[in-house]
């Protein structure tokens, strides 16, 4: 008989673990009725030698372990740094698990004390402050040692924010800790700390729900108490019922109490939350607001039930979608509540796209930190598909930019009013649903292309009539604009003929071969160019440094003044009032080009390309400024307000450069050049450099309309 070790690691024995549980569920499945008896003997007979291989190799397990119950906490125990050392030096891996664990437990103990204490009234004392202080202290001092270890050791620091991630999602299975949803605790905790209602609203899809879930378990150890908020809520339902039991006697019955949801938070100290409040009409809504004030220890009274004593801990958590245009069915807050909620509602956004990124690198990682894919996939299909989501969520939540609009053929012609989508969005939900398909696909079928899988998805969604066809046709557009949809037609998809023209290009991907990455490998991924290497930040910051000590020329120095006086110098770029522009004299094609090449992901306007007028510019340097103006202008009170201050705005040829040179300051505003002017697409437009999701896009608006706050124009002396 094999010898197996007595004491386990910690990953054979969640190994173990893993294979008792499918072998178990293997002989359950050949149980069945349905199986013919024959198969039934085979398989039985088969299965019956794993698992007692399996029992074999456990055996004095528990004993080495010390008890059942310190086996149960080491497979509940993170195999998170387990992996990671297999990956990455161990020292450094167990100093890193060290600071983490010491400066979470610090974290939760400072927290704990200013609830307490604030509780209490005791925030302000001396001694209240001072153990708050070393608490506070401890966090930094842990918090110094993982920055330097992210300094030395930054794709390390990178695979355990994944594989955190990971962890989460699979406890929790709808949010994981991205630095928005952390910044969102910290906001919500503020809040409890003090014993106020937190009202939590947003757009449909922004996770309200999954996020106050996932706080009130972070701050307070306990699972919330659920009220599902509908137009037929009655206040009865959530303080208590009554029902029958048997006496004790066992001769008759008698009637008890049942406590509801709220009543069980008051008396048990938990948080509660009211989901989709605004669904309730208002004066169920105003029931609510005598417990606003109440304090711990406070009786409570239950309707028709006598009274219960508010435990610590209790809270109360709100979500909800306002009244709007998209949710005209919405009742509007009572002014007593809304005011209850004037400093304490928080308003819920959409993840960025580096974070939907991340939650589906989380969600595609195995147990031991693997995802097998293509690299071509993780490094440009992801992304894509994520800008894609990106741009359904604006399209939904706000209005596209008219640029972007006008590409995708969504503007009304006839009042030049851009198409929004009225009820179909994607979010963190249709990633998971979309992901753990994909997971379902690839265990029963390896050979599945990604992509294809994607348009399949894709079409599921776009051909689900519950939405409207307008919502459905420009879904479809998007993501034909980002490169998906190829193996589909506008007939597979539910459409009119026509409803794509241009944008759907049917053909067949190509064949990205598949292979396993390690959780070293995913983390150094980086499609957004979120992350760079320790030596090209010491070169940026050295190149800086450098320019800053540059003196500003005698001839410009006026002419800042000017602008700087006027209060439109943008200072927002890099801290800087100027920006070194080296213009070569490249011809049309070589600057399109290196403008594509220039940094992350690029898309230029075809129309530019092949209409827009060039001129090959001649070798100079520029010291570039940017206007703010602080105001929505047009562009001719623009271009006079620049004369007046003796400034010319950028040429197209130069706009190009700009953005070849500094592809970082278009991510931050619009950048306009309004140094050129031609009608492209039937309409006088400027060039403008902007950014569109994950792409840096060169493209045309209209000269017409009035540019707001989101534009900058990049300018020169005269």
């Amino acid at each position: 008989m094999e010898n197996f070790p007595q004491k386990l690691t910690p990953e054979e024995l969640h190994e173990l673990a893993d294979d008792k549980r499918i072998i178990r569920g293997a002989i359950k499945d050949i149980g069945d009725s349905k199986v013919p008896q024959k198969i039934r003997e085979e398989y039985f007979e088969k299965h019956q030698g794993i698992l007692g291989a399996l029992k074999e190799k456990s055996e004095g397990l528990i004993e080495s372990y010390g008890g059942i119950t310190q086996v149960k906490e080491a497979l509940r125990a993170t195999q998170t740094f387990d992996i990671l050392a297999k990956h990455f030096e161990e020292n450094t891996v167990r100093k890193f698990e060290e600071h983490t664990e010491a400066k979470e437990a610090y974290g939760i103990l400072a927290t704990k004390h200013i609830g307490s204490n604030v509780s209490w009234g005791t925030a302000r004392s001396s001694l209240a402050q001072d153990i708050l202080h070393d608490y506070q202290e401890s966090v930094q001092e842990e918090e110094v040692a993982l920055i330097a270890i992210g300094e030395d050791e930054p794709t390390l620091v990178r695979a355990h924010e994944l594989l955190s991630y990971r962890e989460a999602l699979s406890k929790e299975g709808h949010i994981c800790p991205l630095p928005s949803t952390l910044e969102y605790i910290r906001k919500i905790e503020n809040r409890m700390i003090t014993g106020k209602p937190v009202f939590l609203h947003g757009a449909t899809g922004t996770g309200k729900t999954s996020l106050a879930r996932y706080a009130a378990k972070e701050l307070t150890g306990k699972d919330a108490e659920m009220v599902y908020c509908s137009p037929q809520f009655r206040e009865q339902q959530v303080w208590s019922t009554t029902g029958l039991k048997a006496s004790e006697d066992g001769k008759g019955v008698e009637t008890v109490v049942i406590y509801g949801p709220l009543s069980r938070a008051i008396a048990e100290g938990k948080v509660i939350i009211f989901d989709e409040f605004t669904t309730i009409q208002k004066e169920q809504m105003a029931s609510c607001k005598g417990l606003f004030g109440a304090k711990v220890g406070d009786p409570v009274t239950i309707p028709g039930n006598g009274t219960i004593t508010m435990q610590k801990g209790f809270q109360m958590i709100f979500t909800a979608n306002l009244k709007s245009e998209k949710n005209q069915e919405r009742s509007d807050l009572p002014p007593e509540v809304a005011s209850e909620f004037e400093q304490n509602n928080i308003e819920i956004g959409y993840a960025s796209a580096e974070e939907m990124y991340d939650t589906m690198l989380a969600r595609l990682l195995d147990k031991k930190g693997n995802i097998t894919l293509s690299y071509e996939d993780l490094q440009d299909t992801l992304p894509r598909f994520v800008s894609a989501i990106k741009e359904v969520q604006i399209a939904y939540a706000g209005v596209l930019p008219y640029d972007e609009a006008e590409k995708l053929g969504a503007i009304d012609k006839a009042n030049e009013k851009i198409q929004g989508l009225k009820k179909f969005v994607m979010s963190q939900r249709s990633i998971e649903a979309i992901i753990s398909r994909w997971n379902v696909e690839e265990a029963r079928d390896n050979d599945t292309d990604f992509k294809n899988f994607l348009d399949d998805a894709l079409q599921t969604g776009i051909t689900f009539k519950e939405y409207p066809e307008a919502d459905r046709a420009l879904v479809a557009k998007i993501f034909a604009s980002k490169g998906f949809l190829k193996t589909k037609s506008e007939s597979d998809l539910g459409l009119k003929a026509g409803s794509l023209k241009g944008l759907l290009a049917q053909s067949e991907y190509e064949e990205a071969k598949k292979r396993t990455l390690s959780i070293k490998d995913v983390a150094e991924l980086d499609p957004f160019n979120v992350r760079k290497s320790k030596a090209q930040e010491d070169a940026e910051s050295f190149v800086k440094e450098e320019e800053e000590i540059a003196p500003t020329s005698t001839e410009l120095a006026p002419t800042l003044a000017r602008v700087r006086d006027a209060g439109y110098l943008d200072t927002s770029f890099e801290g800087k009032e100027t920006h070194h522009l080296a213009i070569e004299a490249l011809p049309n094609e070589e600057a399109i080009e290196r403008y594509k090449k220039s940094g992350g992901k690029t898309w230029v306007w075809d129309e530019m390309e092949k209409n827009m007028p060039y001129t090959t510019p001649k070798a100079e340097n520029l010291d570039v400024m940017i206007m703010n103006f602080n105001k929505s202008i047009g562009s001719d009170e623009a271009i006079a307000e620049m004369d007046r201050l003796g400034v010319r705005p950028l040429t197209y040829e130069e706009l190009i450069q700009y953005g070849i040179a500094h592809p970082a300051h278009q991510e931050q505003k619009v950048l306009i050049g309004l140094g050129s002017k031609h009608t492209l697409g039937g309409n006088p437009r400027a060039p403008i450099l902007s950014v569109l999701g994950v792409e840096r896009d060169l493209d045309a608006n209209h000269w017409g309309g009035d540019w707001d706050d989101r534009y900058r124009f990049p300018v020169v002396r005269k």
